[in-house]
C-alpha cells in the first residue's frame, strides 16, 4: 500500500481463503485501495466489513466512499446521471474539505451538456467564494475557469457563471 500498488493490495485481499478473518489493518489498506481505484461498491462493502453495525461510524472514511460513488458517475453516459452527480459535487464545494472536488468541477466545464456545465459552475462559484471568505489575503481558488465560463455557448452556463462572480463579490 505505501508504494502505492493498491492493485497489489486488492489482489491479495482477495485471494485470502474465505474462512481467513482479515486484520483490522488490511481491511483499511484494503479499503482505501479500492477508493484510490474509485472502486465504490467494493470499498463500502470492505467499509462494512471493517466497521460491523453498532460500531462508531468513521466520518472521514464514510465521506470518501460517498465521494467515490459520486465521482464515479461524473463521466456516465446518461445526461441526468451527470447533472446529479455534478449538483452534489457543487454541494460539496460549499464546504471546507473540498480539494477534491475542485479538479472534477472543472472537468465538469468541459462536458457536452450545457446542464452539467452550469452545475460545474455553481460548484466553482462556491469554491471561490468559500476561500475567499476563510482566506481573504490569500484566494486558494481563483475565479479564472469563471471567466472563461462566461464565453460559452449556453446561456444557462454564462448566467450560472455571472451569478457566481458576483456572489464571490469578483468585480
Amino acid at each position: 500500500f505505501q508504494r502505492n500498488q493498491y492493485d497489489h493490495v486488492i489482489r491479495l485481499f482477495e485471494t485470502l481463503p474465505s474462512d481467513h478473518r482479515p486484520s483490522g489493518e488490511l481491511l483499511r489498506v484494503t479499503l482505501l485501495s479500492y477508493l484510490r481505484l474509485g472502486q465504490a461498491e467494493a470499498a463500502l462493502k470492505t467499509y462494512a466489513r471493517l466497521v460491523p453495525p453498532g460500531h462508531q461510524d468513521n466520518p472521514r472514511w464514510l465521506r470518501d466512499v460517498a465521494l467515490s460513488f459520486i465521482t464515479s458517475h461524473a463521466r456516465d453516459t446518461t445526461e441526468h446521471v451527470r447533472i446529479a452527480a455534478f449538483t452534489a459535487l457543487a454541494d460539496l464545494a460549499s464546504r471546507e474539505e473540498n480539494r477534491e472536488v475542485r479538479p472534477l468541477l472543472e472537468d465538469g466545464l468541459l462536458d457536452s451538456s450545457p446542464l452539467v456545465r452550469a452545475r460545474a459552475v455553481e460548484g466553482l462559484g462556491k469554491l471561490v467564494e468559500h476561500n475567499r471568505q476563510s482566506q481573504p489575503s490569500h484566494p486558494a481558488v481563483s475565479s479564472q475557469s469563471l471567466k472563461r465560463a462566461l464565453d460559452d455557448s449556453a446561456p444557462a452556463v454564462r448566467i450560472a457563471a455571472l451569478n457566481a462572480l458576483g456572489d464571490a463579490k469578483d468585480s
